[in-house]
């Protein structure tokens, strides 16, 4: 199928991935892979911002995603063990998260090394599960717990449901309670142990790889 801008950019289903593609005037094809454990992001502004225009990418992608927000550092000293994993047996997760002294941990100078995660399945009944195992979204760092949260929607809006989670889930720096609905913004702060994230609507999304991508033009001209 070809849209009124060109040819359109095609992603097949699957349950823990999306696959993008772009087949070029000059042959060539965009492939892009965003698997559980996402993808660059600089990556992405290289390969979607050039070869795929807005509408298209509106058209095939659909489900929200969470970009990453990297820090400058490592965890700072005051995280101990944590005893409710250690509990419950979720071997993973062994680091308790004290927000006060995450919400210290300075932001990296910009989004270099940021990776993306699609929400894949936010938009449907099922939800898209965020944790460190078998998860739609897989999120390694310290503190997240094996079935940490899900994203879903409802009545044309997104939320967000903590798992029952160790560490908790954090909307806009506020913990939220296990197994209720919190309703979610376009560029909301999302915080699942010691991951640090925003989270974005395809939209939205698209207009930050522009403007990383006119960044990216104007610094090396």
């Amino acid at each position: 199928m070809s849209g009124a801008h060109g040819p359109n950019l095609a992603v097949a289903p699957g349950p823990l991935a999306a696959y993008a593609s772009k087949t070029l005037s000059n042959g060539g094809t965009v492939n892009l892979d965003l698997t559980p454990a996402g993808h660059a992001l600089y990556d992405l502004v290289e390969q979607i911002v050039p070869s795929v225009d807005k509408d298209d990418f509106l058209l095939e992608v659909e489900a929200p995603l969470l970009l990453e927000v990297p820090t400058g550092s490592s965890l700072p000293a005051g995280f101990e063990p944590n005893k409710k994993a250690a509990e419950v047996g979720d071997g993973l997760n062994t680091v308790q998260i004290d927000a006060a002294l995450l919400s210290k941990q300075p932001r990296a100078k910009n989004l270099k090394g940021a990776r993306v995660y699609l929400l894949e399945g936010a938009e449907g009944e099922a939800g898209c599960s965020v944790g460190r195992h078998e998860c739609t979204v897989t999120l390694t760092e310290d503190g997240v717990s094996r079935k940490h949260a899900t994203f879903l929607s409802g009545g044309g809006n997104y939320f967000l449901v903590d798992l029952d989670s160790a560490n908790g889930s954090f909307v806009n720096r506020k913990r939220v309670k296990p197994g209720v609905r919190i309703p979610l913004e376009d560029r909301c702060s999302v915080w699942l142990g010691s991951f640090r994230g925003v989270f974005l609507s395809p939209d939205m999304f698209y207009d930050l790889l522009a403007k990383l991508a006119e960044g990216s033009k104007g610094a090396s001209s």
